[in-house]
């Protein structure tokens, strides 16, 4: 399978991102990817074009894919260069540029692709543009060319069927992970400029209600999906706000509809505003209290848990949001002294085991420990804020100064700390050695006779090998089936009730 395929298949499936991630760092995933789009050059015997741009386009979409339903900066994908073309495409890739600002190259490949684009007459785009302007040059360009067509359609200067034939190319496979910046720009242009929205909805309904020669094509309607998916939450502010300036407007609601089922898409841990508003507004002391509420919530269904009691309501981005807004010092604060309360009530084990696993949860700094050295003529990385852990560290630290004054703030912190460095410690899983088959072979032999310990002694071993490696095959190997012949499906049950515990497992 090529590059381009597998890219593709990643992006339809937004879940599969989210196992890759399970297993490996962005940084260990995408930073190979991005050197390649970095590097990326034409061949000296390039004969077409377009399959270029098709394939740069593909890869680039599963990596935006990656940054935008995640969060990541390009220091996460591990980039260090500022002249990276997927550093200036993450931080500026959603810009305009004034015509005086462009150099002379680009603005030939600017006028070059507006004249490919709307300019019948001239033949369309062909192979002479795109081996002029490579891919990276043109996607930074993405902005300035929806500008220019903005402009040309609130002044007149660029007919619907002029407009048309031109968006016919960008819902192309080859050009369409370009609509990301495209429709990024055209967002935040709603923001700044009301007196072109007519012309902004004119070209985001030609892309997105009624895409020109899409229907026909499933591998460019599944592509705009995805691309739909990255773009659809800042669009739908957007739209929102000017629905609510211009209430008269009926050209909005069949915008919010369509992207209505690529909403919620991203991960990223940030509330929605109505939670937020909910949050902050809570009597006695707003986001502070409402973490309270919730750890209290949390002790309560721990208490009285069963079948029928409903689970206490919770959200992660709640804590996320109150390290934000609070910061980590302040946020353990408001959890310390809830462990206080209900250490008083008498909850103080359920309670600790509640703040142990918000203190413990991973987060975005979890990711920090593989980041690449970066030297001092290139980026540096901002400074990372203060976690939970970090807090709690430093709260334990002071510990024996407070005792004085607060024993049992003191005693508090000091066992809430030692239960999260004894959560933190990742457990080694204890394998059998190869040297102990044989002793573990001699006592089988007295037990089950030699068949069985010649399995052990002589095959265990490798199966074990082969669990670890991951090549074992249960169901078509001799295990499995000696198993079967014992009359159970568990090979150490048919070995006997002892076994289990002989082994560690």
């Amino acid at each position: 399978m090529s590059l381009k395929s597998l890219c593709r298949k990643l992006v339809r499936k937004p879940s599969s991102l989210d196992v890759l991630l399970l297993f490996d760092k962005p940084i260990t995933i995408l930073q190979p990817i991005c050197d390649l789009l970095d590097n990326w050059r034409y061949d000296e015997d390039q004969g077409e074009y377009q399959p270029v741009y098709e394939e740069f386009g593909s890869i680039l979409l599963l990596v935006l894919s990656f940054v935008h339903r995640y969060n990541l900066s390009p220091v996460d994908l591990g980039i260090s260069s500022p002249t990276s073309f997927i550093s200036k495409h993450i931080n500026q890739g959603h810009l305009s540029r004034a015509t005086e600002n462009l150099t002379e190259q680009e603005q030939n490949h600017l006028d070059g692709w507006i004249r490919g684009l709307f300019d019948n007459d001239r033949g369309g785009l062909g192979d002479e543009l795109m081996s002029s302007c490579p891919p990276q040059d043109f996607y930074l360009l993405v902005p300035t060319l929806f500008n220019h067509m903005v402009l040309a359609c609130s002044t007149n200067n660029l007919s619907d069927e002029g407009l048309k034939s031109g968006l016919e190319y960008l819902v192309d496979t080859f050009l369409l992970p370009s609509l990301i910046p495209g429709i990024t720009w055209l967002s935040s242009h709603l923001w700044e400029s009301r007196g072109d929205a007519n012309a902004v909805l004119q070209i985001l309904s030609a892309l997105i209600t009624n895409p020109a020669n899409i229907s026909n094509n499933p591998e460019a309607s599944q592509m705009l999906n995805a691309i739909l998916n990255i773009v659809a939450k800042n669009l739908e502010h957007s739209l929102r706000w000017l629905q609510r300036a211009e209430p008269q407007r009926q050209d909005v609601e069949p915008l919010s509809k369509a992207l209505r089922g690529n909403l919620g898409w991203e991960r990223r841990g940030a509330s929605d505003h109505t939670e937020l508003e909910g949050w902050t507004s809570t009597p006695g002391g707003g986001l502070a209290i409402a973490i309270k509420n919730t750890i209290g919530g949390l002790v309560q269904w721990g208490l009285n848990s069963g079948i029928n009691i409903n689970p206490a309501n919770y959200t992660h981005r709640q804590i996320l949001v109150g390290l934000n807004i609070l910061g980590a010092k302040r946020l353990l604060q408001t959890i310390i002294e809830e462990v206080k309360q209900q250490t008083e009530l008498g909850n103080g084990s359920v309670v600790v085991d509640i703040a142990t696993a918000l203190i413990c949860a991973p987060d975005a700094s979890s990711w920090d420990g593989n980041l690449p050295i970066i030297s001092d003529t290139h980026i540096q990385p901002l400074q990372r804020r203060m976690n939970l852990r970090e807090a709690l560290k430093l709260e334990a630290e002071a510990a024996p100064k407070i005792h004085k004054t607060d024993t049992f703030h003191a005693e508090t912190v000091i066992r809430l700390f030692r239960r999260v460095e004894a959560q933190m410690v990742i457990q080694q899983p204890i394998l059998l050695a190869h040297d102990g088959m044989d002793e573990l072979n001699v006592g089988l032999h007295d037990e089950l006779g030699m068949g069985a310990a010649s399995l052990v002694g002589g095959g265990a071993s490798q199966i074990i090998e082969d669990v670890l490696s991951g090549e074992a095959d249960f169901q078509m190997s001799g295990v499995g089936m000696m198993a079967a012949d014992m009359g159970g499906t568990d090979l150490l049950d048919g070995f006997g009730d002892g076994m289990g515990d002989g082994m560690g497992f």
